[in-house]
């Protein structure tokens, strides 16, 4: 039987053009090589390139990290300049639902705006709250009307944080904080043609202030501008929300760029022990209840490149407060009613 030379691996033919070698094995030019580099076999030298692999896996770490960062970023921006109470619910998301397994999450800031009725109550309020001596017998209803609206429909700056996952089928569920308020929602795509119609609904809740002031002591409502209602504490206000979302929109460049439009109707019911503090030392519990209702129009943008958008939505429409206060044992009806904006920005990010 002929001889073979020791060493020779008789499964590899002695043409093929590459190998891949372990950590500690040293080619014919006596070069130490990485485990998982390959060499290319030439004419009597050794080429050695990186592992593709390891390339491929190296630049998903980074997009991975890039990804983490930015959502970081945007959540320590959201909760430096949007600490607040503000009662707006953006929807920041395009008519399009996202594909089975894929998640998206975001960080931003929401800022709701009150018009007309509504806003007037609140002017009045601080001014009333603001008066030396305290509050006046005749100024004690207005005092009642303005301070309920700012604590039901807050003109305040909030963060936003929000995620959202596909389901398949056509369907999509989502997460989101604004201030004191948590929504989640389910909706479904339906294609019309070249046009996408999203259906939705929500249900949210409403949380009270844990670092509430008892008026006497300092505390005050406070809104974006930095004004404030003085004698009053509206902190403990809860309750629960129900909203439904229509939009429109399409699926071209939805990796590039998305814009919808729609329209968002809202229903709120709370309850709250709002605090006034009418005269020198004096401090009185109001048993509150009530509802607000939204209903308005909707309409945004996203624009980016995967993994990585910013989203710009502007939303308005119609409020109007309805309540229910019993103070120092007189019953005030605060019905205040005036329009409503809230422009919100984020970033958002795939997280898959």
């Amino acid at each position: 039987m002929p001889a073979f030379p020791r060493g020779r691996d008789l499964r590899r033919p002695c043409t093929e053009r590459s190998a891949v070698i372990e950590r500690g094995t040293v080619t014919e030019r006596g070069a130490v090589v990485e485990r998982g580099a390959v060499v290319e076999r030439g004419a009597g030298s050794l080429a050695m390139r990186p592992s593709l692999g390891r390339s491929v896996l190296g630049a998903g770490a980074r997009g991975r990290t890039l990804r983490v960062a930015v959502l970081v970023t945007g959540a320590v921006w959201a909760g430096v300049l949007g600490v607040g109470c503000g009662a707006g619910t953006p929807l920041m998301h395009p008519a399009q639902v996202l594909d089975a397994h894929r998640v998206r999450a975001g960080a931003g800031a929401s800022h709701h705006l009150t018009f007309g009725p509504t806003e007037d109550a609140i002017e009045r309020a601080r001014a009333v709250g603001a008066e030396p001596g305290g509050v006046s017998d005749s100024d004690v209803e207005a005092f009642v009307d303005g301070s309920v609206a700012h604590a039901v429909a807050t003109p305040q700056l909030s963060p936003w944080v929000g995620a959202r996952a596909g389901l398949g089928g056509g369907n999509e569920m989502g997460l989101s904080w604004t201030g004191r308020r948590v929504r989640g929602d389910l909706r479904h795509v339906f294609e019309l043609d070249d046009v996408l119609l999203s259906v939705g609904g929500g249900l949210g809740a409403v949380l009270p202030d844990l670092g509430s002031n008892t008026p006497g002591t300092g505390g005050a409502a406070t809104d974006a501008s930095g004004g404030a209602i003085p004698r009053f504490d509206g902190g403990s206000i809860s309750g629960w929300t129900v909203d439904v979302p229509l939009l429109l929109g399409t699926e071209a460049q939805e990796d590039v760029a998305s814009a919808w439009i729609g329209v968002h109707a809202l229903y709120e019911r709370f309850s709250a022990d709002l605090v006034y503090d009418l005269g020198p030392d004096v401090a009185t519990v109001a048993p509150a209840q009530g509802s607000r209702v939204f209903a308005g129009a909707v309409a945004g943008v996203m624009l980016g490149l995967r993994p990585l958008w910013a989203v710009l939505e502007l939303s308005g429409g119609y409020q109007r407060v309805s309540s229910e206060v019993t103070l120092d044992g007189t019953t005030y009806y605060p019905s205040l009613e005036g329009f409503t904006l809230t422009p919100s920005f984020a970033l958002v990010a795939d997280l898959d």
